[in-house]
């Protein structure tokens, strides 16, 4: 795992958002550190689909590299969401994303893509529609919008204002003044809330649970920073994570 701080930063995340249970599927040194800092969360090794079995909702990509075992994992993870179980695919897993996994339009708008700007691009580029890299620079929501729309997932583009879009639903925009979001580590705990959401109440709208996780992660941020000063880590955001219930 290449960045193995960034699935500890997503397991955490997911815990104090409220889920009953939290399973991390990655290596063993991953999963030794993180048995130790957070003894609730689950561990498996990265060669089980048995974890997907169990799962209400999945998130897939924070900390993984390109090593070929946790590549499989992740192609076995977005086959198993399909159109039926939510699963949010941030960070490295958007990498590895190509036409491949929507050539045969398997995926729907309960999958969730989270790029900030940079990933979206390369996101564009791999799935074969540059020309939406064009439309980006001028108009990002329209291009959030018609991204949704030919992949059939919904997009939420990271950033100052966030934008997230689902094919046939609406596009929210949302705006917030807190720059210590922009730190390494802020995203991956983003995932784990939006991942917990999911598996709270996986039948509502993946673009509502999203919406709700962007808000749950400013309103942290802003606890933690009330003059918007950008003076904390994505560790520290962890501790002022509001339960969902």
């Amino acid at each position: 795992m290449q960045f193995p701080g960034a699935a500890q930063l997503t397991a955490t995340a997911a815990v104090t958002s409220g889920v009953g249970m939290v399973t991390l599927q990655a290596p063993e040194e991953v999963r030794e550190r993180l048995s130790i800092m957070m003894p609730e969360v689950v561990t498996t090794s990265g060669k089980s689909t048995a974890v997907l079995e169990r799962a209400t909702a999945a998130a897939i990509g924070p900390g993984i590299s390109r090593d070929v075992f946790q590549i499989a994992a992740m192609g076995r993870a977005v086959e198993w969401a399909g159109t039926e179980h939510p699963c949010v695919i941030d960070a490295s897993a958007l990498a590895n994303l190509d036409d491949e996994y929507f050539a045969d339009e398997d995926l729907g708008p309960n999958v969730l893509l989270t790029p900030h700007y940079g990933e979206l691009r390369r996101v564009m580029t791999n799935t074969g529609h540059e020309d939406l890299r064009e439309v980006l620079d001028r108009d990002p929501a329209t291009a959030v919008e018609q991204l949704a729309a030919r992949l059939n997932v919904t997009v939420l583009l990271k950033g100052p204002s966030t934008i997230i879009a689902a094919p046939q639903g609406p596009t929210v925009v949302h705006r917030v003044h807190a720059p210590g979001l922009a730190t390494a580590g802020s995203g991956d705990v983003l995932t784990g809330i939006i991942g917990a959401l999911a598996a709270v109440d996986p039948q509502a709208p993946m673009w509502r649970t999203a919406a709700l996780g962007v808000r749950l992660h400013a309103e942290a941020a802003k606890r933690l920073d009330p003059y918007a000063c950008g003076a904390f880590g994505a560790g520290e955001l962890l501790s002022t994570v509001a339960p969902t219930r």
